[in-house]
């Protein structure tokens, strides 16, 4: 259970902004009541049902009253002063629509993993080109913030997707607009023996062709993406053949 150290994350970011944070969870059964009680005079809460994490996620975004929205699911974590760096680089510039910073990998104990996974996907994401990220997604999801009207522009997360409803949102925006990229840790991603990228990566791979194809019919980028994704997956088992970090 990660969720009380995630919920720390974000109530502790300090800067000059109005912090809105809302939670939404469909009905828990473990101790995540509990601990969201623990928190009910920060937070704003949402208890029900949901179809899926793509729907449950909407549900927050209609809800969410503030100006610029970002997720961070359970077992995340924002960095230190993330939100102040997020808030500052919109105000400066009222043209970006979207963004993004770097994010690291951390285990169950907070302790950080695949450094080279993190340096290759920094290189990556260093220049946005949109055709790279037609060949694949190098964004760290808990490091993109943006702006509500430009969500309500390009429309809200896909909730037909599993696992890829971020890249499928990331390839939209960036059809419509380039995101600004800055260089500064934001965000924490968690790897976990229970984790959806960790447990179903190939189902996570082989949805994410199936968006990019609704993107480009370029037979050259499916194959490039093909190559990319069959290289990833080859690794991630590698890794977790051989138990590496």
């Amino acid at each position: 259970m990660y969720i009380q150290k995630t919920m720390e994350s974000v109530l502790h970011q300090k800067g000059d902004f109005t912090l809105e944070y809302i939670i939404v969870d469909g009905n828990s059964t473990d101790e995540t009541p509990t601990i969201l009680e623990d928190f009910n005079k920060q937070i704003t809460i949402i208890r029900e049902a949901d179809t899926g994490q793509a729907n449950a996620l909407n549900k927050g975004f209609h809800m969410a009253s503030g100006d610029i929205l970002g997720w961070l699911n359970a077992d995340d974590l924002y960095c230190k002063n993330a939100l102040a760096i997020v808030h500052e680089t919109f105000k400066k510039n009222k043209n970006i629509k979207w963004m993004y910073g770097k994010c690291f990998i951390i285990d169950d104990n907070n302790i950080e993993i695949r450094k080279f996974i993190t340096w290759y996907k920094n290189r990556r994401q260093s220049k946005f080109k949109y055709k790279k990220l037609l060949l694949e997604n190098f964004i760290s999801q808990p490091a993109v913030f943006f702006r509500k009207d430009f969500l309500l522009q390009t429309g809200f997360l896909n909730e037909s997707l599993i696992y890829t409803m971020d890249y499928e949102l990331w390839l939209r925006m960036a059809a419509n607009e380039k995101p600004a990229i800055v260089p500064e840790w934001l965000a924490q991603f968690r790897r976990h023996s229970s984790s959806k990228s960790e447990t179903a990566f190939k189902a996570q791979f082989d949805e994410q062709f199936r968006v990019m194809c609704n993107f480009s019919n370029q037979k050259i980028i499916h194959v490039f993406h093909k190559i990319l994704t069959f290289r990833t997956i080859v690794i991630y088992n590698l890794l977790k053949t051989l138990n590496l970090r």
